[in-house]
């Protein structure tokens, strides 16, 4: 059983911060190590024994390691947060969010748990959707077709039952499983009172709904929608993002030591791709996520071969006409009293622009309104390609986040456009 909440001790620090925690148990300290490994936070040790410095990276939600309950919260405001996250797989409804009902919570989890509750609240109130089911049975009374041959073979002993294959008219169907397996994968995560009401009441509404206890990892890519289950395509890839979608992760561990990360890094780029796909500027154009390109090895040793690049997104029409990179970081770094780009960052696109002969762009997140807002090209000597560093304001409220993405694709479809005349004139 979970602790009691009387028991816990809450900590709450931002994403790329530090949090120094003290009197840890080496139980506590051995689970935070397994998402060090995972990637997921930075230790280090701490100047008394059994104190850790915590040092938190690029992922968000809540840690729960024994006696100790760490909320990591995002740079980026919770509510734009959560249009990401929905965003990224579906169409978003903005009204719908602008609903003062949905903002309860003090963190990311709990505001996303009653987002996703209050989602399958309304899914109920419409009715759950019914199917035929196939179902067999080995009963006294006869219901649809008689399966003659089984029945003799299983039957021999007990001539007065016969095994019967009918339809059934029933709410335990896959499109309500997924919902069901959902909401029982919550339970440990629901960690108010008024998130475990809810969970209770949901729970009951899905009785005569069976929980597959797992599903399989090609679950949602085989679920085909229609005219009568259509309404549930949204929350479904909602739960996707729960359970299996890149964006979130939620490791199993012993009772008391688990975590529910959402990867910042993973949901942006997922977020500026969907953004992309959807977009109308992009119409004319074949958009493609981590398609590689080579840079070709001609001689040596042949210990390596070729090198594989693989940008975020790719835009092509007949041809390679822009690759976008998405960094979840800040794009400058200050540096002999004046900012410059972050190296590494300007390396990587110069080789994804050779590679695969086209302009580029990177695309950062702004999110604090302080921040400045950045637009600025560059070229590469000795090649016809350029490229450009720009930020997408995501610290805005929910209809400028829309229109800071309408104005991104504006402003990189003008940069497919005018991209190699800018070249010819700088030439």
């Amino acid at each position: 059983m979970s602790l009691p909440d009387d028991q816990l001790v809450e900590h709450t620090v931002s994403e790329r911060s530090q949090l120094r925690l003290s009197g840890l148990s080496p139980r506590e300290i051995q689970f935070l190590r397994q998402l060090e490994d995972e990637s997921k936070i930075t230790l280090r040790l701490g100047e008394r024994p059994n104190e850790v410095l915590l040092l938190t990276r690029m992922h968000c939600g809540v840690v729960q390691a024994g006696r100790h309950r760490i909320f990591i919260e995002p740079k980026v405001p919770t509510k734009n947060l959560l249009y990401l996250v929905e965003s990224t797989y579906v169409s978003p409804d903005i009204d719908f969010y602008d609903q003062a009902s949905y903002a309860r919570g003090r963190n990311f989890l709990e505001i996303l748990l009653h987002y996703f509750y209050g989602r399958v609240e309304q899914l109920i109130s419409r009715g759950l959707y019914r199917s035929y089911m196939t179902e067999i049975a080995n009963t006294s009374l006869v219901r649809g077709r008689i399966d003659v041959s089984r029945t003799i073979k299983e039957n021999f002993a007990s001539p007065h039952k016969v095994i019967c294959e009918y339809d059934q008219y029933t709410e335990d169907v896959i499109e309500n499983r997924i919902i069901r397996y959902t909401l029982e994968v919550t339970r440990n995560l629901a960690t108010t009172p008024s998130l475990r009401r809810k969970l209770v009441k949901l729970l009951a509404s899905f009785a005569e709904v069976s929980n597959p206890g797992r599903l399989s990892t090609d679950t949602f890519r085989r679920m085909v929608y229609h005219r009568l289950n259509r309404h549930y395509q949204a929350i479904h890839e909602f739960c996707k993002v729960l359970l299996t979608g890149t964006a979130i992760e939620i490791p199993s561990g012993p009772v008391g030591f688990r975590a529910f990360l959402v990867n910042m890094e993973q949901l942006f780029q997922e977020f500026l791709f969907a953004t992309m796909a959807r977009s109308p500027e992009f119409a004319d154009y074949q958009l493609r996520r981590q398609s590689s390109s080579r840079i070709v090895w001609l001689r040596g040793s042949g210990l390596v071969r070729d090198i594989t690049v693989v940008p975020d997104i790719k835009v092509s029409n007949s041809m390679d006409v822009l690759v976008v990179d998405a960094k979840y970081k800040n794009p400058l770094v200050a540096r002999m009293n004046r900012w410059i780009p972050v190296s590494s960052d300007v390396y990587q696109m110069m080789a994804y622009c050779v590679a695969h002969g086209c302009s580029g762009a990177l695309v950062y997140p702004k999110t604090l309104v302080t921040d400045s807002d950045i637009d600025e090209i560059y070229e590469i000597r000795g090649s016809e390609s350029i490229f450009k560093l720009k930020s997408v304001d995501l610290a805005g409220d929910l209809r400028q986040l829309k229109a800071a993405c309408y104005e991104l694709c504006l402003n990189l479809r003008r940069f497919v456009e005018t991209g190699r005349t800018l070249v010819a004139t700088q030439s």
